[in-house]
């Protein structure tokens, strides 16, 4: 058994940027426990075609490592390589142990500990806990109860679940979904496969340049006044793209009978009306939903070149040759893609009690974006959903450093957030 200060669960881009904090911000004790045999979290586990931030990476970067390349966005690889980076520039590798999968996480009241087992055996105390498992379930996605299911004959695949190596080369595939799955996936397969996106209803599609437009004036200046200059840019650059984002999602909340009919006008010169009308046109505003990046503009491209089709409409049942559709139509199919979602969970599945009691997360309220009420010495990391998932994490993890070193020079052993008596509250 092996007592810490801090114990910080996954070693993905929430994990690791946390590490970093309590490394430089604490004098505590404290190790990252991950369930695989390496780090990355979410850039690890998907390897389906395509697979890419959909953020910009000079806001998605932590702002104590910029983001050095000069393209927008970053392929899983990219990200994975980025991460590599930064545990080795700030000698993190010694924080994490791998093979860790917590099982049970329980707070003793008596101690003030958390004390938590793995599946290998292995009992782990601290004083503080956070999660940094993400919000969705690494086992497997979600995939609705389709009917006739089963009586397809080709191949159905969640993204969650690629197979390693399947060539999908020259086979009819539909995908199903219009999240930010589907529109990498989409444009990934085109040249491969012949491919067809079916939706519900219309997504928000934005074209984004993959290249920094200030890259040339950013070379210019290194040559001209040397490297000194270059950190002066990477975080220049990291602050017009968070202002850019903050702008944006302001005028798409204040104006949005304004945004939105920009918006549809300029798909409509570029894919026509027609097509813009019946595939493109969302039944809400900007920002209400997540929006999708598209660099480049490629999913845009791909369908004004015919390489794939979009298809606006609901499924009736698979059938053993593909979807027939509520309209009548059918969707002839070697290969399903199930782009369907994930399946939410909180703490990564752990089973968390405190004295034995298992708490019930759907009951508690969640403080701040980061501790559940009446969850003793836990923090959450859970970045924004309408920005760079760690421009949130970095905030939380400061916060906790500081909280944690206030409450050791004070002598302080518990902390957790209460409801106050008699505040409003609404059922979900």
């Amino acid at each position: 058994m092996e007592e810490l200060d801090m114990l910080i669960i996954g070693a993905g881009i929430s994990g690791i940027g946390c590490a970093y904090h309590f490394s430089k911000n604490t004098d505590f004790s404290f190790k990252v426990l991950e369930r695989k045999d390496t780090f990355g979290g979410t850039w690890e586990l998907f390897k389906y075609p395509g697979i890419r931030s959909d953020s910009d990476m000079y806001s998605f970067c932590y702002d104590f490592h910029p983001w050095k390349k000069d393209q927008r966005f970053g392929s899983a690889s990219e990200i994975k390589d980025y991460l590599q980076e930064v545990i080795d520039t700030y000698d993190l590798e010694k924080y994490i142990c791998y093979k860790q999968k917590v099982l049970h996480a329980n707070w003793d009241s008596h101690t003030n500990r958390w004390r938590m087992e793995t599946a290998d055996g292995k009992v782990w105390v601290s004083k503080f806990l956070f999660f940094c498992t993400g919000y969705y379930d690494h086992d497997e996605g979600y995939t609705p109860d389709f009917k006739g299911y089963n009586d397809f004959q080709g191949k159905i695949i969640h993204p969650q679940k690629w197979p390693a190596d399947y060539d999908i080369t020259g086979k009819k595939v539909v995908v199903i979904g219009s999240g930010a799955t589907a529109v990498t996936v989409v444009p990934a397969l085109c040249d491969k496969a012949h491919v067809t996106m079916l939706q519900r209803s219309p997504t928000y599609m934005m074209p984004m340049p993959d290249r920094e437009r200030l890259w040339l004036i950013q070379r210019l200046f290194i040559k001209i006044f040397g490297e000194r200059m270059r950190i002066l840019f990477l975080k220049f650059r990291r602050f017009y793209n968070i202002l850019i984002q903050y702008i944006f999602f302001w005028l798409c909340k204040a104006i949005p009978t304004i945004i939105k009919p920009l918006y549809l006008r300029a798909l409509s010169m570029y894919l026509g009306k027609e097509e813009v009308e019946k595939n493109w046109t969302p039944r809400y505003n900007l920002w209400d939903q997540r929006v999708c990046a598209c660099p480049e503009a490629d999913f845009q491209k791909m369908i004004k070149n015919k390489k794939a089709k979009i298809v606006t409409d609901h499924i009736d049942k698979f059938t053993k040759t593909g979807i027939a559709l509520k309209s009548g139509d059918n969707l002839d199919a070697d290969v399903i893609i199930t782009a369907t979602g994930l399946k939410l969970v909180i703490a990564g599945k752990i089973q968390v009690s405190v004295d034995d009691q298992p708490v019930k997360f759907h009951e508690l309220f969640y403080y701040k974006g980061m501790m559940f009420s009446d969850l003793p010495n836990v923090f959450s990391a859970f970045g924004y959903t309408n920005a760079s998932w760690t421009l949130k994490v970095d905030i939380v993890a400061r916060y906790a450093c500081r909280l944690c070193m206030y409450m050791k020079e004070n002598n302080y052993s518990v902390f957790k957030p209460v409801i106050p008596d008699g505040m409003a509250t609404e059922s979900w």
